[in-house]
Protein backbone atom coordinates (compact mmCIF):
# COMPACT_ATOMS: atom_id res chain seq x y z
CA UNK A 1 0.00 0.00 0.00
CA UNK A 2 1.26 3.46 -0.87
CA UNK A 3 -0.58 6.67 -0.03
CA UNK A 4 0.00 10.21 -1.22
CA UNK A 5 -2.42 12.88 -0.09
CA UNK A 6 -5.91 11.37 -0.51
CA UNK A 7 -4.89 8.82 -3.17
CA UNK A 8 -4.14 5.24 -2.15
CA UNK A 9 -2.38 2.68 -4.35
CA UNK A 10 -3.09 -0.93 -3.40
CA UNK A 11 -0.79 -3.56 -4.94
CA UNK A 12 -2.18 -7.08 -5.22
CA UNK A 13 -0.52 -10.37 -6.12
CA UNK A 14 -2.50 -13.42 -7.25
CA UNK A 15 -2.83 -16.43 -4.95
CA UNK A 16 -4.59 -18.88 -7.28
CA UNK A 17 -5.67 -17.32 -10.55
CA UNK A 18 -3.99 -14.55 -12.51
CA UNK A 19 -6.39 -11.81 -13.53
CA UNK A 20 -6.11 -11.09 -17.25
CA UNK A 21 -7.33 -7.60 -18.02
CA UNK A 22 -7.24 -5.10 -20.83
CA UNK A 23 -5.97 -1.55 -20.34
CA UNK A 24 -8.57 0.71 -18.75
CA UNK A 25 -10.74 -1.97 -17.18
CA UNK A 26 -12.01 -2.13 -13.59
CA UNK A 27 -12.81 -4.81 -11.03
CA UNK A 28 -15.22 -5.30 -8.18
CA UNK A 29 -13.37 -5.87 -4.93
CA UNK A 30 -14.34 -7.63 -1.72
CA UNK A 31 -11.77 -7.31 1.06
CA UNK A 32 -11.78 -10.40 3.28
CA UNK A 33 -11.10 -8.43 6.43
CA UNK A 34 -13.61 -7.03 8.86
CA UNK A 35 -12.00 -3.63 8.79
CA UNK A 36 -13.40 -2.47 5.43
CA UNK A 37 -15.95 -5.27 5.28
CA UNK A 38 -16.91 -7.54 2.40
CA UNK A 39 -18.91 -5.05 0.36
CA UNK A 40 -18.31 -5.05 -3.38
CA UNK A 41 -16.78 -1.82 -4.67
CA UNK A 42 -15.60 -0.97 -8.19
CA UNK A 43 -12.04 0.28 -8.55
CA UNK A 44 -10.09 0.99 -11.72
CA UNK A 45 -6.95 -1.00 -12.48
CA UNK A 46 -4.15 1.53 -12.91
CA UNK A 47 -1.47 -1.01 -13.82
CA UNK A 48 -0.97 -2.28 -17.40
CA UNK A 49 -1.77 -5.86 -18.46
CA UNK A 50 1.96 -6.63 -18.61
CA UNK A 51 2.47 -6.01 -14.88
CA UNK A 52 2.90 -8.97 -12.51
CA UNK A 53 0.86 -7.10 -9.90
CA UNK A 54 -2.58 -5.54 -9.99
CA UNK A 55 -2.56 -1.95 -8.83
CA UNK A 56 -5.83 -0.42 -7.69
CA UNK A 57 -5.84 3.35 -7.22
CA UNK A 58 -8.42 4.70 -4.80
CA UNK A 59 -9.42 8.13 -3.61
CA UNK A 60 -9.84 8.00 0.16
CA UNK A 61 -13.20 9.63 0.74
CA UNK A 62 -16.15 8.33 2.75
CA UNK A 63 -16.51 5.61 5.37
CA UNK A 64 -15.49 2.63 3.24
CA UNK A 65 -12.37 3.98 1.55
CA UNK A 66 -11.17 5.68 4.75
CA UNK A 67 -10.60 2.19 6.20
CA UNK A 68 -8.47 0.94 3.31
CA UNK A 69 -5.18 2.60 4.43
CA UNK A 70 -5.25 0.27 7.45
CA UNK A 71 -4.96 -2.87 5.30
CA UNK A 72 -1.78 -4.83 5.88
CA UNK A 73 0.53 -6.99 3.79
CA UNK A 74 -1.02 -10.45 3.53
CA UNK A 75 -4.64 -9.29 3.75
CA UNK A 76 -6.74 -11.01 1.13
CA UNK A 77 -9.17 -9.61 -1.39
CA UNK A 78 -11.45 -11.20 -3.96
CA UNK A 79 -11.57 -9.61 -7.37
CA UNK A 80 -14.53 -9.96 -9.69
CA UNK A 81 -14.13 -9.10 -13.33
CA UNK A 82 -12.50 -7.47 -15.13
CA UNK A 83 -15.26 -5.28 -16.52
CA UNK A 84 -15.58 -2.35 -18.86
CA UNK A 85 -14.82 -1.58 -22.48
CA UNK A 86 -12.98 1.70 -22.08
CA UNK A 87 -10.12 0.78 -24.43
CA UNK A 88 -11.98 -1.55 -26.80
CA UNK A 89 -13.15 1.30 -29.02
CA UNK A 90 -9.66 2.63 -29.78
CA UNK A 91 -8.35 -0.27 -31.86
CA UNK A 92 -7.48 1.83 -34.91
CA UNK A 93 -4.50 4.17 -34.92
CA UNK A 94 -6.36 7.45 -34.48
CA UNK A 95 -4.70 9.87 -32.09
CA UNK A 96 -6.13 9.90 -28.57
CA UNK A 97 -7.08 12.83 -26.40
CA UNK A 98 -7.36 11.72 -22.78
CA UNK A 99 -9.08 14.04 -20.32
CA UNK A 100 -8.78 12.92 -16.70
CA UNK A 101 -10.44 14.69 -13.80
CA UNK A 102 -8.64 13.91 -10.52
CA UNK A 103 -8.80 10.20 -9.67
CA UNK A 104 -10.18 9.68 -13.18
CA UNK A 105 -6.54 9.38 -14.22
CA UNK A 106 -6.42 5.74 -13.05
CA UNK A 107 -7.78 3.81 -16.06
CA UNK A 108 -5.92 6.18 -18.36
CA UNK A 109 -2.66 5.35 -16.58
CA UNK A 110 -3.17 1.71 -17.55
CA UNK A 111 -3.87 2.64 -21.18
CA UNK A 112 -0.89 4.99 -21.45
CA UNK A 113 1.48 2.50 -19.83
CA UNK A 114 0.29 -0.21 -22.22
CA UNK A 115 0.78 2.01 -25.27
CA UNK A 116 4.26 2.96 -24.05
CA UNK A 117 5.35 -0.60 -23.23
CA UNK A 118 4.21 -1.82 -26.64
CA UNK A 119 6.02 1.06 -28.38
CA UNK A 120 2.88 2.33 -30.05
CA UNK A 121 3.35 5.20 -32.49
CA UNK A 122 -0.14 6.52 -31.78
CA UNK A 123 -0.22 10.16 -30.69
CA UNK A 124 -1.61 10.59 -27.15
CA UNK A 125 -2.37 13.92 -25.52
CA UNK A 126 -3.32 13.74 -21.86
CA UNK A 127 -4.98 16.61 -20.02
CA UNK A 128 -4.62 15.88 -16.31
CA UNK A 129 -7.16 18.05 -14.48
CA UNK A 130 -6.59 18.78 -10.81
CA UNK A 131 -7.13 21.73 -8.50
CA UNK A 132 -3.38 22.28 -8.03
CA UNK A 133 -0.01 20.56 -8.35
CA UNK A 134 -0.33 18.85 -4.96
CA UNK A 135 -3.38 16.94 -6.19
CA UNK A 136 -1.60 15.76 -9.35
CA UNK A 137 -0.13 12.79 -7.49
CA UNK A 138 0.77 10.79 -10.63
CA UNK A 139 2.83 13.55 -12.25
CA UNK A 140 6.18 11.83 -11.67
CA UNK A 141 4.91 8.58 -13.16
CA UNK A 142 3.45 10.40 -16.16
CA UNK A 143 6.65 12.36 -16.75
CA UNK A 144 8.61 9.11 -16.70
CA UNK A 145 6.26 7.61 -19.29
CA UNK A 146 6.54 10.74 -21.43
CA UNK A 147 10.34 10.40 -21.34
CA UNK A 148 9.97 6.88 -22.76
CA UNK A 149 7.25 7.68 -25.30
CA UNK A 150 7.94 10.44 -27.87
CA UNK A 151 4.28 10.30 -28.99
CA UNK A 152 2.91 11.14 -25.52
CA UNK A 153 2.24 14.72 -24.41
CA UNK A 154 1.21 15.53 -20.84
CA UNK A 155 -0.67 18.74 -20.05
CA UNK A 156 -1.34 19.64 -16.43
CA UNK A 157 -4.44 21.76 -16.00
CA UNK A 158 -4.70 23.33 -12.55
CA UNK A 159 -8.18 24.78 -12.14
CA UNK A 160 -7.07 27.09 -9.32
CA UNK A 161 -4.85 28.89 -11.86
CA UNK A 162 -6.46 28.24 -15.24
CA UNK A 163 -10.17 27.91 -14.46
CA UNK A 164 -12.36 25.30 -16.10
CA UNK A 165 -11.19 23.30 -19.08
CA UNK A 166 -13.11 23.46 -22.35
CA UNK A 167 -12.85 21.92 -25.80
CA UNK A 168 -12.25 25.38 -27.26
CA UNK A 169 -9.20 25.85 -25.03
CA UNK A 170 -7.86 22.42 -25.97
CA UNK A 171 -8.37 23.02 -29.70
CA UNK A 172 -6.62 26.38 -29.41
CA UNK A 173 -3.63 24.45 -28.07
CA UNK A 174 -3.51 21.33 -30.26
CA UNK A 175 -5.81 22.01 -33.22
CA UNK A 176 -8.97 20.33 -34.48
CA UNK A 177 -10.12 17.20 -32.64
CA UNK A 178 -12.23 15.80 -35.47
CA UNK A 179 -9.83 12.89 -36.05
CA UNK A 180 -9.27 12.06 -32.37
CA UNK A 181 -10.64 9.46 -30.06
CA UNK A 182 -11.55 11.27 -26.85
CA UNK A 183 -11.35 9.28 -23.62
CA UNK A 184 -13.07 10.89 -20.62
CA UNK A 185 -12.86 9.84 -17.00
CA UNK A 186 -13.77 11.97 -14.01
CA UNK A 187 -16.81 13.62 -12.45
CA UNK A 188 -20.03 12.96 -14.39
CA UNK A 189 -20.76 16.67 -14.87
CA UNK A 190 -17.31 17.25 -16.37
CA UNK A 191 -17.64 14.30 -18.77
CA UNK A 192 -21.10 15.43 -19.87
CA UNK A 193 -20.03 19.01 -20.51
CA UNK A 194 -16.86 18.06 -22.39
CA UNK A 195 -18.74 15.51 -24.48
CA UNK A 196 -21.36 18.05 -25.56
CA UNK A 197 -18.68 20.61 -26.41
CA UNK A 198 -16.73 18.04 -28.44
CA UNK A 199 -19.77 17.01 -30.48
CA UNK A 200 -20.57 20.68 -31.13
CA UNK A 201 -17.01 21.18 -32.39
CA UNK A 202 -17.34 18.33 -34.91
CA UNK A 203 -16.18 15.20 -33.07
CA UNK A 204 -18.32 12.18 -33.90
CA UNK A 205 -20.22 10.81 -30.92
CA UNK A 206 -18.86 7.30 -31.51
CA UNK A 207 -15.33 8.64 -31.02
CA UNK A 208 -16.08 9.85 -27.49
CA UNK A 209 -15.63 7.17 -24.81
CA UNK A 210 -16.64 7.51 -21.17
CA UNK A 211 -15.55 5.45 -18.19
CA UNK A 212 -18.87 4.97 -16.42
CA UNK A 213 -18.16 1.57 -14.80
CA UNK A 214 -20.45 -0.28 -17.23
CA UNK A 215 -20.45 -4.06 -16.77
CA UNK A 216 -19.47 -5.14 -20.28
Amino acid sequence: IFQKNTILDIYLEPIKHILHHEPGQFVLTSFLKNLPGGEHHPFSISSPPESSQIRLSVKVVGDYTSKLPFLQIGDRVKLYGPYGAFAKRIKDNRPILCIAGGIGITPLLSIIQNETTNKSTREIVLYYLTKNSLEAVYNDELLMLASQNPYLKIVNWYSSELGRISIDKIENAIGSLSEYHILLCGPSKMMDEISKQAIKSGVKEENIVFEDFAFI
